[in-house]
């Protein structure tokens, strides 16, 4: 991530065209809230796509929070209608949390906003992250007892299985956004639960702002980037020396035991992440808290896994507690070998042309594998599921 700029249209284009690999008449989801940064980046946007002949499609969440929340969603709609952009209000039903809201609600609305992506084969969303946000995130994760992995602030992009996340303007500042939309005579919304003391990350925003030290955090941000960069090129080296794979789990080679201590809490960070499926890998307390008991032969749970040391390594497998529940009670795998998903990573189900609806379960004697079985009477002779294993087992 270069300074953070002060012209945010050059620092927009700069950052697309880093991303590369667009359609030839690229369509952009952006996600707009009403607040200065998202107006400004769908108006960026929708000037860069008309410019390729593509085009925009902004999508507010209203999470119900606020009584204002639907109005407010109105206004955005009125305001991008008057530019010609395209708008959908995704809304979140259902009861609210009484705590811990801020993260459910991101939850919520990164569900929604990709779950529309998903169903509209929209391969490209944006969000309005900024420098300011960056830094905010580096000091929140520092308080949390992040790795190097987590310090290094937000990704510019993050491939989705629906297409990709896209944060173009981590370069800017969010008082050079409003300086553009004031400019442009745009007004935005205030939301008040940026100010809110009652969330970490206003009492951090308000502490950043009060002790000046933006500047210094942005470049630290950047110098910590590189820095996880590096540590990724030498632990793809370690995985693929260290680690194998299969459907569900995966065994660290014995060998492992002689890494230094961070390079060996990184690669268990990082298969925990493969085979948990967990959003982020996990902080160092608990990475220390694991290689203590596997040093002293003892089985551990990190991350949504099971940790099991042995003579031949340590086997990797998801907790069964967190292992997904099938949808229904069987999956209807149709022609054209049509595949489902088997949870989050890259397993899939498939079925030849032709092929019976199979139940799915999971494997009490195999946890790396799941159970097909063919519900009665329509399927293959024979009562017992067929274990399957994934691509290429």
């Amino acid at each position: 991530m270069p300074e953070p700029a002060a012209d945010p249209a050059a620092a927009l284009a700069c950052a697309l065209g880093g991303f590369a690999a667009f359609e030839s008449r690229p369509h952009l989801a952006v996600a707009v809230s009403g607040g200065a940064d998202s107006l400004a980046l769908v108006l960026l946007a929708d000037i860069w796509a008309r410019a390729r002949g593509g085009r925009v499609t902004a999508l507010t969440v209203d999470h119900a929070l606020r009584a204002e929340s639907g109005s407010e969603a109105a206004q955005v709609a009125r305001f991008l209608a008057a530019h010609g952009i395209e708008h959908h209000i995704l809304c979140w039903q259902g009861p609210k949390p009484a705590a811990g809201i801020q993260a459910r609600a991101r939850a919520a609305r990164y569900a929604l906003l990709e779950g529309w992506c998903g169903a509209q084969g929209v391969l490209h969303l944006l969000t309005a992250h900024t420098a300011d946000d960056q830094a905010e995130t580096l000091l929140l994760r520092l308080r949390h007892g992040s790795t190097l992995h987590g310090l290094a602030g937000m990704s510019a992009l993050v491939e989705r299985p629906w297409g990709r996340l896209l944060r173009p303007l981590l370069g800017c500042r969010h008082d050079d956004l409003c300086a553009w939309l004031r400019a442009g005579g745009t007004d935005w919304i205030e939301d008040p639960g940026n100010r809110d003391p009652r969330f970490e990350r206003s009492r951090l925003r308000a502490e950043i702002a009060a002790g000046q030290g933006g500047p210094g955090l942005y470049r630290l941000t950047i110098r910590l980037g590189h820095l996880r960069r590096a540590d990724e090129r030498m632990m793809v080296r370690l995985l693929a020396r260290f680690v194998a794979l299969h459907a569900g789990r995966a065994r660290i080679n014995p060998d492992f035991a002689a890494l230094p201590d961070r390079l060996a809490a990184g690669l268990l960070g990082r298969v925990c992440l493969a085979v948990g499926g967990a959003p982020r890998v996990p902080v160092e307390t608990a990475l220390a808290r694991a290689q203590a008991r596997l040093r002293a032969g003892r089985a551990t749970t990190l991350a949504g896994c099971r940790l099991n040391p042995g003579r031949n390594g340590i086997l990797v497998r998801r907790e069964h507690s967190r292992r997904r529940p099938v949808p229904d009670a069987g999956v209807n795998v149709r022609p054209e070998r049509t595949a489902a998903p088997l949870g989050p990573g890259p397993f899939q189900l498939v079925s030849p042309p032709d092929g019976p609806t199979y139940a799915l379960s999971d494997s009490d004697s195999d946890p790396g594998a799941c159970m097909l079985s063919p519900p009665p009477p329509t399927g293959p002779a024979g009562s017992r599921g067929t274990q399957w294993r994934g691509p290429g087992q």
